[in-house]
């Protein structure tokens, strides 16, 4: 493991980066009393921190960054759909914006994205396909009206983005 890089993710002290964020701290010259927290509250144990190199706090993602995130996610589905059963998902801004309202939390980030596109859009494609009306060589088009009504996410009452 010589030429290895490892980088692990977490959402310890989120609360308090979250905090800081919304005061405009400035969040790396506070890495001390981060990492303190981290310790104090019992978040990780001292000897866990000591095997990292670093460890960098992250400032929360900005809309363009998470429409970014997702985009790059639902391209990826698409060619894995289009590939396994030849089908084409419209990746558009009607798509794109109904998994950014689902799928990111400002406290958690863009972690619950692929869970997301899971649970509304490939949970839309499969039912689709069940009911005959997606076949091998058509185009999938999300329709909020539509494929929101059947898909399987949880989602608090309201209108859709």
């Amino acid at each position: 493991m010589r030429n290895l890089i490892i980088i692990a993710t977490s959402n310890a002290a989120a609360d308090l980066l979250w905090k800081w964020e919304k005061e405009k701290t400035d969040i790396f010259k506070r890495k001390h009393e981060l990492i303190d927290h981290i310790i104090k509250h019992g978040l990780f144990r001292p000897e866990f921190l000591n095997r990292f190199d670093d460890i960098i706090a992250f400032h929360t993602l900005e809309k363009a960054q998470v429409r970014k995130i997702a985009k790059l996610h639902l391209e990826a589905l698409a060619k894995r759909i289009k590939n396994e059963r030849n089908i084409t998902i419209v990746v558009d801004d009607v798509l794109v914006n109904e998994v950014v309202s689902v799928g990111y939390d400002p406290k958690f980030g863009a972690r619950p994205m692929n869970r997301a596109i899971k649970d509304m859009i490939e949970q839309a494609i499969a039912d689709r396909i069940l009911a005959g009306t997606l076949s091998p060589g058509d185009t999938f088009h999300w329709t909020p009206t539509r494929d929101a009504a059947t898909s399987h996410t949880p989602r608090t009452a309201g209108a859709l983005a």
